[in-house]
């Protein structure tokens, strides 16, 4: 079974470490001269790079291990306050929480999005909604202004974004439910309608879970990312930008 891109890279990064550390012995112990410490630095990211091509990790991961060691170390050469760590650490943690399992980082839905979820929605009828990953919430509360007759559920697996969406919920008394945890563990059998904003990592393994438990007649959206080896039952755009929605109808 493939390792997580996270652990993947946390391997590819204690590695290079190791033989960059190994490198700068070499060089203090056989050369006449010390080699400045940005070259082994360099070293590292460039190493780092090439292996995680090797594995195929995506494009942001090889700059993130390229950057990693020459970040590190111009934090050191800052002297910065180990409470100004933590606190960027704890920050990160509340907002992203699961991301390096889940693969899928904070996408804020736009207006767009919101709009052109609406037109799929009879204002007669009262639909079982929910928005996988609904972050600070809002385009559930915007959606439920538009369409009042049916329900809103958002769903968050990070804390921090979910309380903000709950306060925003109560300040602007919208009918929208928000619930901290993993979608991936909510029945959606009694849901019409599944929005999701998320990764394309993520796409297929939310389809089927989907496709095993929604009703025929059900539609997933998703907006921007397909499900690979699917055809969408329909493609969708906005008139105010060119990010496209795709919709897949429950069989």
């Amino acid at each position: 079974m493939r390792l997580s891109p996270a652990l993947i890279a946390l391997f590819i990064g204690c590695l290079t470490a190791g033989l960059s550390l190994i490198l700068q012995e070499i060089s203090l112990n056989y050369l006449p001269a010390a080699l400045p410490e940005v070259f082994f630095l360099l070293f590292q990211g460039f190493v780092a790079t090439i292996l995680a091509r090797m594995f195929r990790l995506a494009i942001w991961w090889q700059w993130i291990l390229f950057i990693f060691p020459l970040a590190i170390w111009l934090a050191l050469m800052l002297d910065l306050t180990p409470s100004l760590f933590f606190g960027g650490f704890l920050l990160f943690a509340l907002m992203y929480w699961s991301v390096f399992l889940t693969q899928v980082p904070y996408y804020p839905s736009s207006n767009s999005a919101c709009d052109v979820v609406a037109g799929l929605i009879d204002h007669d009828k009262r639909l079982e909604i929910i928005e996988i990953g609904s972050g600070l919430g809002g385009f559930s509360i915007r959606l439920a202004k538009l369409h009042p007759k049916s329900s809103y559920l958002g769903i968050e697996i990070a804390p921090l974004p979910f309380l903000i969406s709950l306060i925003r919920s109560k300040y602007q008394r919208s009918a929208v439910r928000f619930r901290l945890g993993n979608y991936e563990k909510v029945d959606l059998a009694h849901f019409n309608l599944v929005f999701a904003y998320l990764s394309p990592a993520a796409m297929p393994k939310l389809y089927e879970q989907c496709k095993a438990q929604m009703k025929a007649g059900s539609i997933l959206v998703s907006h921007e990312f397909i499900v690979p080896g699917v055809k969408p039952s329909a493609t969708l755009k906005s008139d105010r930008d060119s990010k496209i929605t795709y919709t897949y109808e429950m069989v």
